[in-house]
């Protein structure tokens, strides 16, 4: 799941389609589970979701144009 990964970084690379909210969220819980910061979950979601949608709305211009890329450190 994680793409890239140090001990204090973790990366992805998402295609510019709704779908990629969904795995934003599933990527930033699973980096936080790794580094044992479960009660930032919640929030961090909301924070990853609302990032990568905003990046695919506004950010790429139209489907299928490059790539939204998200990392938490």
């Amino acid at each position: 799941m994680l793409s890239a990964t140090t001990d204090r970084q973790c990366h992805i690379s998402l295609p510019p389609v709704p779908e990629s909210a969904r795995v934003a969220r599933d990527f930033t819980t699973a980096a936080l589970r790794k580094w044992h910061l479960d009660p930032l979950i919640s929030d961090a979601v909301l924070i990853a979701s609302e990032l990568v949608t905003n990046a695919i709305n506004h950010g790429t211009g139209y489907a299928g144009a490059g790539q939204v890329e998200l990392t938490w450190s």
